[in-house]
């Protein structure tokens, strides 16, 4: 399975990052991830406060924008996350929303970024029968010119586990940076924004931020 990231166009959800992580590698930022949504149940969210930069589809591709977000919690039964988006983009990003699932062991992911291939992949025993189906000792990597890292490790995942989100350069380095969504199952989620200009030189990217919703 193939992704073109400077091409591919799907329909999106819109994600938010804080202005920290855009800043240098040595000042080691706090990152903050945020998906604007409404989560039924109370999640520690946090507040609002700070820069935060939205990722918006425009004129064919894909800009990364000033954006003001709120946090609603006067629902008696849910939290609401909401962006106002600005008329100009701050600047033009290669990225692009992978709506792409679960990610299968024993199924690559080729991610193309500025003509350099990138491979993520699972691997794990299957166990089950169809409609409960589940894998032991998962993991899932990430390949790139010789190089691998394990991002993620589970003892136990069911089939509607991890997910692909979002893959690009977010933070503008000229490298992969990828959202995944670690959940072990189907319900609830937990989403996990990796930078590659906050990571050591021994790794392809870092976990920055992550946001985790439990289920209801």
């Amino acid at each position: 399975m193939h992704w073109n990231l400077r091409r591919l166009l799907l329909p999106v959800a819109v994600c938010a990052i804080t202005s920290s992580a855009l800043t240098s590698r040595a000042q080691q930022p706090a990152v903050r991830l945020l998906k604007a949504q409404e989560y039924y149940g109370r999640p520690s969210l946090g507040p609002a406060g700070g820069s935060w930069y939205g990722l918006y589809k425009a004129d064919g591709g894909w800009v990364l924008s000033a954006t003001r977000v709120s946090i609603d919690t006067s629902k008696p039964t849910s939290t609401v996350v909401a962006v106002d988006r600005p008329e100009r983009p701050l600047f033009s990003v290669d990225v692009a929303f992978v709506v792409a699932g679960f990610v299968y062991p024993g199924q690559l992911h080729d991610l193309t970024l500025a003509g350099e291939l990138y491979v993520l992949r699972a691997a794990g025993t299957k166990r089950g029968r169809q409609g409960d189906i589940t894998f032991a000792n998962y993991k899932l990597e990430l390949e790139h010119a010789g190089r691998t890292q394990v991002l993620f490790r589970a003892s136990l995942v069911e089939e509607e586990g991890p997910n692909l989100v979002l893959a690009g350069d977010f933070d503008r380095d000229g490298r992969l940076d990828l959202v995944l969504d670690l959940r072990h199952s189907y319900v609830g989620n937990h989403y996990a924004l990796f930078l590659s200009s906050l990571a050591p030189q021994d790794s392809l990217v870092i976990k920055a931020a992550e946001l985790l919703v439990m289920g209801s």
